[in-house]
């Protein structure tokens, strides 16, 4: 719907301005059987050149009309597309003055939403507020304004705690003694686990390969994210969750093959989740991203 609205419009702009260069040409005849125009009024060429010029801009108007199509969700990654779309117009477009403007706003929108992501301050939704501000182009006027931001979070994020050396006492020389033979001893510190659970939403893919479980308990997950869609696919690492039955969290840490959570078209990032629990079957992985993702919001079964 949206689209055929504005489709509409520039078909009816363009229509419009036809139908002035028509006037305008029309205008220029007449002159031409005219002694003299009054002083102060345009000749009909000048009507005509600025009727050409109002036809010249019509690509970056419908750029610009575009983009505020698409911020108008109010999503953040609406909202970093919109601005990415219309920085590039050059100074010398007619459309310019107002394209800056727009992008000024929407700069700030993406900045509010960042700060409401980073509430309450933890290490997890600051991580999220960053990654989101750093989508702000260095070409704009607000990107200092986020880097401030985020060099006001960096501290925030505490790291773990360095691992403490215990300096150990010599070893003491002991008589061997024979041992009874073991029961069960583990051929290997880990085993891995085989899984193909997968969830598709708008050419987006979700798919869990692989469980690798330690003999303490503790497991990863392997998945990855492959993006199938004509779009980016953006989403926030810091907001994933891996939920057991109960809807208890155990998700530790998440490990990317990429930077940031940005998948290009036709890319595929693979996906490391950390649980902080021993392994006990079945879990979700859940992005809960709604002003990020849209209704891209993965929900998928991990049963083994």
């Amino acid at each position: 719907m949206e689209l055929q609205r504005r489709a509409s419009v520039q078909f009816l702009t363009i229509t419009a301005l036809i139908a002035m260069l028509g006037v305008g040409v029309l205008v220029t005849v007449q002159l031409t059987t005219t002694p003299e125009p009054t002083k102060n009024q345009p000749t009909g060429g000048a009507k005509v050149a600025a009727l050409q010029q109002l036809l010249r801009q019509i690509p970056d108007q419908t750029q610009l009309e575009a983009a505020r199509a698409q911020a108008s969700s109010g999503l953040a990654a609406d909202l970093v597309a919109a601005v990415k779309q219309v920085d590039t117009l050059p100074a010398k477009s007619a459309v310019y003055p107002i394209a800056r403007a727009e992008i000024r706003r929407w700069n700030q929108q993406i900045i509010e939403l960042a700060r409401a992501l980073a509430k309450p301050e933890t290490p997890t939704t600051i991580e999220a507020g960053i990654n989101l501000l750093l989508q702000i182009p260095e070409t704009t006027s607000e990107y200092a304004e986020a880097q401030a931001q985020i060099e006001k979070w960096r501290p925030l994020l505490v790291a773990a705690p360095p691992p403490v050396t215990v300096a150990l006492p010599p070893p003491v020389a002991v008589a061997p003694r024979p041992t009874a033979a073991r029961v069960n001893e583990p051929t290997s510190l880990f085993s891995d686990i085989a899984l193909d659970d997968e969830q598709t939403i708008d050419s987006v893919t979700l798919r869990v390969l692989s469980a690798r479980v330690q003999n303490d308990g503790s497991f990863q997950l392997n998945a990855q994210l492959t993006n199938n869609s004509g779009q980016r696919y953006v989403f926030l690492p810091g907001l994933v969750k891996l939920t057991d039955s109960n809807e208890v969290d155990r998700l530790g840490r998440v490990e990317l093959s990429l930077d940031r959570g940005i998948v290009p078209p036709e890319g595929v990032v693979q996906l490391t989740l950390n649980g902080r629990s021993k392994w006990q079957p079945p879990y979700r992985i859940r992005f809960e991203e709604n002003r990020i993702s849209g209704q891209r919001d993965f929900n998928l079964p991990v049963v083994p």
